[in-house]
């Protein structure tokens, strides 16, 4: 269980995250020339939650794209997570604990981050370069498959490529 100083903090974190999107969907302003810090370019909503949440290390800004009731595929043996389904708590309680030990130093796309607008199935894979406490970087390829239901986006699948 989280304490509530902890718990407050990832509340904060998904709200300004929401707070971030919504305001950049509304707004009426031209596009910039270049993304803001810590921000892709043109990346669809649910890339974009992805980015920030693991830019931040934090899991709470992944809750909006898991699933309430369907599992989530989820492979990766880099960071300790054996092949199987997960409900979407459990998925945020696995990233919980993987952020905890890990500090995000780069996350980029390198594939599948553009689509057609009225896409409903987006697979994206991402570099992922994290520091372990004072160690060396380790770098991970991650798949993320997303699905649109209902006009929501959430996770399928999460495998890491070998």
């Amino acid at each position: 269980m989280l304490s509530r100083p902890a718990a407050l903090k990832d509340w904060l974190l998904a709200f300004a995250a929401g707070l971030s999107l919504l305001l950049g969907s509304a707004s009426s302003a031209p596009a910039e020339a270049s993304p803001p810090a810590g921000r892709t370019a043109s990346l669809p909503p649910p890339l974009e939650v992805l980015a920030h949440s693991f830019r931040a290390g934090s899991p709470a800004l992944l809750r909006t794209l898991l699933p309430g009731e369907e599992k989530i595929r989820v492979s990766s043996p880099s960071l300790g997570l054996k092949t199987g389904y997960y409900s979407g708590d459990q998925v945020y309680f696995l990233f919980q604990d993987i952020f905890r030990f890990r500090k995000t130093h780069t996350f980029h796309f390198v594939r599948g981050a553009e689509g057609p607008p009225d896409t409903r199935r987006l697979i994206a894979v991402v570099l992922w370069t994290y520091r372990k406490g004072s160690s060396r970087d380790f770098t991970v390829e991650i798949s993320f498959d997303l699905v649109r239901r209902e006009g929501d986006w959430c996770i399928r699948e999460i495998r890491e490529i070998l």
